[in-house]
């Protein structure tokens, strides 16, 4: 597949790093766009034999922005992804503090449920890769439940060793899916892993969910709303799961560099 053209207004930039300032409806145009371009040009009739490439969209919160700082391969990810999300209220609050346009915070668990909305829509196909064993297919079953007419075509955990990479990679790219949704952490995060292996995938959008598969899959519950519309999710998540406070660490440092950059 050729590179992904997502034509969209010019980012702002946060410590070098790009931030779409979209609302999660403009997202979504953007996604379906791309997506029909692809299925246009796959048609025997156009005369085309390289669809338009894989979407990659980050969705970015101040741990990642702050990881970027040190760890170049994040850091070339974020700058060479197609959509760059505003997921995190500090990401929102950071870009307003300097000037930029970000009308509002798009979690990544909303924008993929919208997608599997639009998928189940057009007759998208859709593959769910990472998670411990069990969960991606429990939260694809949710997905199908909620979205009837949805094609899962695909799971596969995050568990797999350096050495059954390979077969993953083939796996995903042998369905063409128009839709993956990546929950891959530590030591193999999805924005970098779906960056080192974007040409291989042969996948229409590619986007890392963090723990959505999760929440999906009934491990996890997502904080009330009144907590996600005042942007305090995180915080319900610290709670619920203690062990996540030293990630923490990262929010104050990012938004002090933030608050002394030029």
């Amino acid at each position: 597949m050729s590179e992904a053209m997502i034509p969209k207004p010019a980012p702002f930039r946060l410590l070098g790093l790009p931030v779409d300032g979209l609302t999660m409806k403009e997202f979504l145009e953007l996604i379906e766009g791309h997506l029909a371009q692809e299925r246009k040009e796959q048609l025997p009739e156009s005369g085309s034999s390289s669809p338009p490439g894989l979407c990659h969209i980050v969705t970015i919160n101040p741990e990642i922005a702050w990881l970027a700082q040190s760890n170049q391969l994040m850091e070339q990810a974020i700058q060479q992804a197609h959509l760059i999300v505003p997921d995190g209220i500090g990401v929102v609050l950071a870009a307003r503090l300097k000037g930029g346009k970000v009308p509002q915070r798009v979690a990544g668990f909303d924008l993929m449920q919208e997608m599997l909305k639009l998928a189940a829509d057009q007759s998208y196909t859709v593959f769910f890769l990472g998670a411990a064993p069990g969960i991606a297919e429990a939260a694809a079953a949710t997905a199908v439940e909620n979205n009837p007419g949805l094609q899962v075509v695909g799971t596969n955990h995050g568990y797999f060793k350096a050495e059954e990479e390979e077969g993953v990679i083939q796996k995903i790219a042998a369905l063409k899916v128009d839709m993956l949704f990546c929950a891959l952490g530590n030591p193999r995060p999805a924005e970098t892993w779906i960056f080192n292996h974007k040409q291989e995938l042969q996948a229409g959008v590619a986007m890392g969910v963090g723990g959505s598969f999760d929440v999906m899959a009934g491990k996890v519950l997502r904080a009330p709303l009144w907590m996600q519309k005042i942007g305090l999710e995180w915080l319900y998540r610290v709670w619920r799961e203690p062990k996540r406070i030293r990630r923490l660490a990262a929010i104050p440092k990012f938004m002090w560099k933030v608050f002394i950059s030029q």
